[in-house]
């Protein structure tokens, strides 16, 4: 068995696609390919990375142990497997992390203290105001209302999105997350234009968690859009 074939058994193995394995090792899908096909060769960093990732050792992967060696190696280790945080997953535990913040920055009360006093009397009194969640009830008119809810419904879309994503291999659905995030922003962006007077605190805190969200999805390894499949 060359090389080559032990790559892609253990990778099928551990039910990893070649475009998973990639990201996990930051490289491209053509390269998992030409290694599995025995086209090119891995360095000597990323055999490292293979053997730790697989629990196997690098002389299994350059064919200087029998595959009998490893099974039973394999069979040793197999209870102790660390849990896999791939790509995918990664992305659909983001997903529905950031709807269930933002649904309580949506319906969770956030405490405003407006300090009154009584002029006669001296008394001070204490009032406690502000939740996003009167703002889906009794917005600043229906203009408001309306990108309330857009921002609502853009919320929930990337959410299905992002577990769409963990049950298929559709590159467009990364693309399609990023144009839904990026409204996502402009939505609440027009809101806080519009109704720059009215802002509440909760409505800050969603602005600022859209605005990394965003962020995220440029710059955090996991959340990138996956290289592209060739035909």
């Amino acid at each position: 068995m060359t090389t080559g074939q032990r790559l892609a058994k253990l990778r099928k193995d551990h039910n990893y696609t070649q475009e998973e394995l990639g990201e996990l090792l930051d490289v491209s899908r053509q390269s998992i390919s030409k290694w599995e096909s025995d086209q090119a060769f891995p360095e000597t960093q990323k055999l490292i990375e293979l053997s730790k990732l697989y629990q196997t050792s690098v002389d299994y992967l350059l064919g200087n142990e029998n595959e009998h060696t490893q099974s039973n190696i394999g069979d040793s280790t197999h209870t102790n497997e660390p849990f896999k945080m791939t790509p995918k997953l990664f992305t659909m535990i983001w997903g529905v992390t950031y709807f269930v913040v933002m649904l309580l920055l949506y319906a969770v009360p956030i405490l405003k203290v407006t300090i009154t006093t009584d002029p006669f009397f001296g008394n001070i009194g204490f009032t406690l105001n502000i939740t996003s969640y009167d703002l889906l009830k009794n917005g600043p008119g229906d203009y408001g209302n309306f990108l309330v809810y857009l921002g609502l419904f853009a919320l929930i879309a990337f959410t299905a999105l992002s577990v769409f994503i963990f049950f298929t291999n559709h590159q467009r659905l990364y693309k399609i997350r990023r144009i839904i995030s990026i409204t996502e922003v402009i939505i609440w962006a027009i809101f806080t234009v519009s109704f720059i007077e009215s802002i509440q605190l909760g409505i800050i805190f969603i602005i600022l968690l859209t605005i990394i969200n965003l962020i995220s999805l440029f710059k955090v390894k996991n959340n990138l859009i996956s290289t592209p499949i060739s035909a």
